[in-house]
């Protein structure tokens, strides 16, 4: 069997598909627990939604996870989980 392991992150080469001054959030994170949350805010984001979806697709599930301790944003949350739902091609062929 060939090919990359899917469920494989290079997390210094997945932040550089980040756009500079979304990245700049992620320098002050201490902790992988922080660098997640900032990411599923991320992903909350409409603007940035398919790209942290495509960059951290194994992490998908736990980010969107993370939404639901958090109450704030929720309309922003529904758009970008429709965004994701929409371009999943295992959910619609």
């Amino acid at each position: 069997m060939s090919g990359a392991d899917p469920l494989t992150i290079n997390v210094a080469k997945q932040l550089t598909r980040i756009p500079e001054h979304e990245r700049q959030q992620l320098t002050c994170v201490s902790s992988t627990r922080e660098l997640l949350d900032v990411l599923s805010q991320m992903l909350a984001r409409p603007a940035m939604t398919c790209t942290i979806a495509e960059a951290f697709r194994p992490l998908l599930l736990d980010l969107c996870a993370r939404w639901m301790s958090d109450e704030r944003d929720f309309e922003e949350r529904f758009c970008a989980f429709c965004l994701l739902i929409e371009n999943n091609e295992h959910l619609f062929p």
